[in-house]
C-alpha cells in the first residue's frame, strides 16, 4: 500500500515539513517519487518512521537515530540503558523544579500576610531550629557559624564576591553529581579531589574544622535540612548523601 506524504503525516501524528526534512537528510527516504514529484511511502517506511518517532520521544537526537539505522552492529540495549539514565536524571531535576515552584507559591501566599522581614526571619528561624534539634549543641553551632560567616564576608559584594562564589559552588555540585552517576566511590581519588575543592571553597565562608565538616555531612543526609536550606532545589537526596560520604571520608583522612 502506498501512502502520500500527507497520509503518512496524518497516520503518525507528524508534519509534512518534518517528513520532507527527514528525506533531505537521508533519515527517511520515500519508496518512490512519482512523475508528478509527489513522495510515496510504503509499509516499510511507515515502520521506520514509527521507530524514529519512538527514539525522538526518548530524546535521542537525529544524529543518534541516524547512527542506529546505519550501523547493523549498533548496541540498542546499551543505548537505551544510557538514555534511560538520562531520562531518570531529567525526571529527578523536574521533580526538584516542581518542589521549587511549590515552595515559591507557598512564599507568595505568605507574603500576602507577612512583611519581607517577617518572612526572612521565619525562614531563618525554621532552619536554625531544625539544626538545633538535629545536632548536639546545635544552638551554639548556629551562633558560631553565623558570626564566622558575617566576619569573613563583611566586605563582600554580589558582583565581585557572592556571584562568583555561588557559581563555583554549583560547579562543584555538578562535579559530584557526574562522579556519582559514573559510580565512583566516595573515597576514590577523583571524588576526593572534588571534596578537597569543596572544602577549600567552603573555607572562604567560615573556618572549617574536622568537626564542622562532619556536622555538615550529617545535615546533608537530612531531608528536612535539604528542604529548609533550599539545597534540595540544586541536588537530589542521593547526590547530597554521596557528597556527605565524600566529605566525611575527606575529614577523617585529611583533617
Amino acid at each position: 500500500m502506498n501512502y502520500t506524504i500527507q497520509k503518512l503525516a496524518s497516520l503518525t501524528g507528524t508534519t509534512v515539513r518534518t517528513l520532507r526534512f527527514y528525506d533531505e537528510i537521508g533519515l527517511l527516504k520515500p519508496a518512490q517519487i512519482g512523475d508528478n514529484g509527489y513522495r510515496y511511502y510504503q509499509q516499510i517506511q511507515l515502520i521506520r518512521l514509527q521507530q524514529i518517532l519512538f527514539f525522538r520521544e526518548l530524546d535521542f537526537d537525529l544524529k543518534q537515530i541516524q547512527a542506529i539505522f546505519n550501523n547493523p552492529n549498533f548496541d540498542h540495549a546499551t543505548t537505551l540503558q544510557d538514555q534511560k539514565k538520562l531520562l531518570q536524571k531529567k525526571i529527578s531535576r523536574q521533580k526538584r523544579l516542581i518542589k521549587t515552584i511549590e515552595h515559591t507559591l507557598k512564599r507568595i501566599e505568605q507574603s500576602k500576610t507577612m512583611s519581607p522581614t517577617e518572612m526572612i526571619n521565619e525562614y531563618q528561624q525554621s532552619l536554625q531550629d531544625h539544626i538545633t534539634n538535629t545536632l548536639p549543641n546545635g544552638k551554639e553551632i548556629n551562633k558560631q557559624a553565623t558570626a564566622d560567616v558575617l566576619e569573613k564576608t563583611a566586605g563582600w559584594t554580589w558582583e565581585k564576591d557572592w556571584t562568583p562564589y555561588l557559581t563555583k559552588a554549583k560547579a562543584i555540585i555538578a562535579n559530584f553529581e557526574e562522579l556519582y552517576e559514573k559510580k565512583h566511590r566516595a573515597s576514590s581519588a577523583e571524588t576526593q579531589a572534588v571534596a578537597r575543592r569543596n572544602f577549600e571553597h567552603g573555607s572562604l565562608l567560615q573556618t572549617l574544622t574536622k568537626e564542622k565538616v562532619l556536622q555538615n555531612a550529617v545535615l546533608l543526609r537530612d531531608k528536612k535540612f535539604l528542604e529548609l536550606s533550599a539545597a534540595a532545589n540544586s541536588m537530589s537526596y542521593e547526590v547530597a548523601s554521596y557528597i556527605a560520604d565524600a566529605m566525611e571520608y575527606f575529614a577523617n583522612n585529611n583533617l
